[in-house]
């Protein structure tokens, strides 16, 4: 059974989640960036401002709370400390949130995260990788993470979850539109065609 237990925090804007997690026996990260969402329309809207803005959802899948104030996200391996985390501590089991949207302020990034593909990392205070992704190209209101118990892979998410366990329903890819060799037109007779 997955307990799940949403936490309202004083500031509007703030995400916090909690539940637990399965990991396979043995396993412990830390904190890991678990989802992300580059391309948000109507999946999430930040209660502050009423915006579908990208976020970034950061879980704890150690056994120890971890404050991880004054550790970094950046969009850009060439600046690790390119926005700084207000005061955060994080629970084993508990996921945290920010907004990528470029207000740079409370839990508001200083930058949005790019649709085409880019780099996503989280850096401790001495600017060391704690965890860090290059991404492919995203589409509109699917996110991209990593599958629960598995966090070396991702994929694809046509669910978002925030406030939730990632999805099962994940892809690692997306095909290109089928091209059909046939022109469009009318014919009196069967046709053969390819796609």
């Amino acid at each position: 059974m997955v307990m799940k237990k949403f936490i309202a925090a004083y500031a509007p804007a703030l995400l916090i989640f909690v539940l637990p997690f399965g990991l396979s026996s043995g396993q412990s990260y830390g904190v890991i960036i678990n989802e992300f969402l580059a391309s948000n329309n109507s999946t999430l809207a930040d209660p502050q401002f009423g915006e579908y803005s990208d976020w970034i959802e950061l879980y704890n899948a150690g056994q120890d709370q971890i404050d991880i104030t004054g550790w970094y996200l950046t969009d850009n391996r060439d600046n690790p400390a390119k926005w700084s985390i207000k005061p955060t501590v994080i629970k084993p089991g508990e996921f945290r949130g920010f907004w990528a949207d470029g207000k740079d302020f409370e839990w508001h990034t200083n930058f949005s995260l790019d649709k085409s593909g880019g780099f996503l990392g989280l850096y401790d205070s001495d600017t060391t990788v704690v965890d860090s992704v290059t991404y492919p190209e995203q589409r509109t209101d699917i996110s991209y993470g990593r599958a629960a118990g598995n966090s070396e892979k991702w994929f694809y998410f046509a669910d978002p979850t925030p406030a939730k366990p990632n999805s099962d329903n994940l892809y690692v890819g997306f095909t290109d539109p089928p091209e059909i060799v046939l022109m469009s037109g009318f014919y009196n007779t069967a046709v053969t065609t390819q796609i």
